[in-house]
């Protein structure tokens, strides 16, 4: 793999891993606990998002594939008693939604030949952008949304000793 496409599959990778890591040391309370009712969102609703991203810029940018992605929905994702993930219209386990978030990404990146990077993205949803641009974007969404779910926790454990 080119040494740049394997960083961003390396960092994609890596933040992915830090938002498992995070859900899998939650409980069902605290994966769907929002600390305010407005204009926060709950630890899984950052993993569903999460997911969208990576799924929307990747996948579906990388390589023109629609996604079906239902964006509005992975804000109110809310994970289950069982520890199924509601996401994009289906229920399935949040830790399989995100390691099948992760394999999907890693194939795409091990298979994509370097000239792509400077073509333009099949997604526009910001404007015309370049490969490398949307893979640089879909890192900083995801360290932010990292941030947020970290923040997310530290507030619940605060109120919840």
């Amino acid at each position: 793999m080119h040494p740049e496409i394997q960083g961003y599959s390396d960092f994609i990778d890596m933040l992915l891993g830090k938002a498992d890591s995070h859900a899998a040391s939650l409980s069902t309370d605290a994966l769907n606990w929002q600390p305010l009712d407005a204009d926060t969102n709950s630890v899984a609703a950052l993993c569903a998002h999460m997911c969208g991203v990576v799924r929307w810029w990747v996948q579906q940018g990388l390589t023109g594939n629609d996604v079906g992605r239902r964006r509005d929905t992975e804000f109110v994702a809310r994970v289950d008693s069982d520890g199924n993930l509601s996401f994009w219209g289906t229920s399935r386990p949040l830790a399989d939604v995100i390691s099948e978030t992760r394999s999907i990404s890693r194939e795409i990146l091990a298979n994509l030949d370097p000239a792509t990077l400077t073509q333009q993205s099949a997604v526009d949803t910001l404007g015309p952008q370049l490969n490398r641009w949307a893979l640089v974007h879909t890192i900083d969404e995801l360290s932010q949304h990292v941030g947020h779910m970290e923040l997310t926790i530290q507030l619940y454990n605060a109120q919840n000793p």
